[in-house]
This record gives structure tokens, sequence and C-alpha cells, in this order.
């Protein structure tokens, strides 16, 4: 999934931090909001027929600026609390950073690559997809294909259309999707930084926080792999 334009965002506002601040971020962006329902639904992915009964609009949700603010503050705010604990945190930094993230726009980001193939991004199907293929291409070294990504996304509308989606707020739906593309995005910034080398990022680190959060979903990378079918067992 193409990212240039997240990773460009992300270069230009995070001067600080490592693998090892990632994980605790993210530990605790995770622990914010109740994820108990799409975790269940996400385990039962890989086992979702491609020809299944889909109900879209399950999964679907309508947009509120609010919430998207909200969520934006959440993170900006995780940043800022590492940042001032590492005392890399400068007064100037931290504006720089709340001006930045008070703007932009994680869904229309991601959007601008994806909404041409058919994604639509106001779905939690969608913030799935997106942060599930990203977690495993780190995890592997491979990038899937659109054909792939196209698959994978139809497994999460499959699994997605129950009455325990369905239920879910728009609010609820919203803040767990945008989340998601919100950690595809910094988990794509941290494979930069181990790919260039900065200091404190390390593949055994990086791969860790990564598998660990991607168990929690129930989508084991030791497991799983993502194939023409989507998600698949390994040597399915």
């Amino acid at each position: 999934m193409k990212r240039a334009h997240l990773k460009m965002f992300l270069a230009t506002t995070l001067m600080f931090g490592t693998s090892a601040f990632a994980e605790d971020s993210f530990a605790s962006l995770f622990s914010s909001v109740d994820t108990s329902v799409i975790s269940s639904a996400m385990g039962s992915a890989a086992a979702a027929p491609a020809g299944g009964a889909v109900d879209t609009r399950a999964s679907e949700y309508k947009p509120s600026a609010k919430v998207s603010s909200d969520t934006r503050e959440l993170i900006v705010n995780v940043f800022i609390k590492a940042g001032k604990a590492s005392g890399k945190l400068t007064p100037a930094l931290e504006d720089k950073l709340r001006t930045a993230f008070s703007t932009f726009d994680v869904a229309r980001a991601w959007g601008k690559s994806l909404e041409p193939k058919g994604f639509k991004m106001n779905s939690l199907a969608t913030g799935t997809a997106i942060w599930v293929s990203v977690s495993f291409r780190i995890m592997s070294g491979k990038e899937s294909s659109d054909a792939q990504d196209a698959a994978l996304l139809r497994q999460f509308q499959v699994a997605f259309s129950k009455p325990a989606i369905a239920k879910m707020s728009d609010a609820e739906k919203q803040r767990n999707s945008e989340l998601l593309m919100w950690m595809a995005a910094l988990q794509d910034y941290d494979a930069g930084q181990l790919k260039a080398g900065a200091p404190g990022y390390t593949t055994q680190n990086v791969q860790k926080y990564i598998g660990d959060l991607l168990r929690t979903f129930k989508l084991d990378p030791a497991v799983f792999e993502i194939g023409d079918k989507g998600l698949q067992r390994k040597g399915g």
C-alpha cells in the first residue's frame, strides 16, 4: 500500500524516538480504546470465505471531525509525553507537533492512493486491512500486491458483517479505524528508520512489537501470511 505522503509528514514531525519508544507508545494507544469486538472479528478473517456474504454497512460509519480530532489528540499526547520523558522535546517542537497533527487527516492521506482502488475510507474493514497489510509487510519484508490487498479487504468485509460490529456506534468504528490507520503509518515510519540505520532501531525490536500487536488481535505472523487469497495460513 502506497504511503509516501504519510512518510513525508511523519519524517518532518517526529524528530525523536526509538523502536522501544514506539513499542511503549503503541501499547498505550491500543489500551486507550476498547478493541475487544474487532479483535474477535479480526481473528476470524483468515477463515472468512472469499465469496461469503458481505454487508459493508456493518463496518461503515458516518465520519465525525470531532472523533478525528480526538484521535489525533490521543496520538500526539502519547508522543509528547514520551518526548518529554526522553528529554528531547523542546517547547518549540511540541508546538510544531501539535500544529502539524491538528490539521492532518489520516483517512484522507491513505485515501489518496486507496480510494481509486475501491477502498472506502469510512469503513472499519478498510482501516483494519491497511494496518494488517503494512504489519505483515514489515514482518515478512514482502510488499503485498493490489490484488492481495483487495482480497484482504474482502476478508475483513466478510468477517465484519456481523451484528456485533454493526451494533458499534459510528464513533467507535471511526476511532478504531483511524487509530489503526495511524498505527500503520507509524509502524511504516519505524520500518523506514530501521532501513536508514537510525540509532535505537533494530530488526528484532521493530518486528517484536509489531508481532506482539498482531498476536493481540489473534493474527500470529508465525502462523499467517498474506497471499493471493488474502490472509492465509502459511503453507496453505
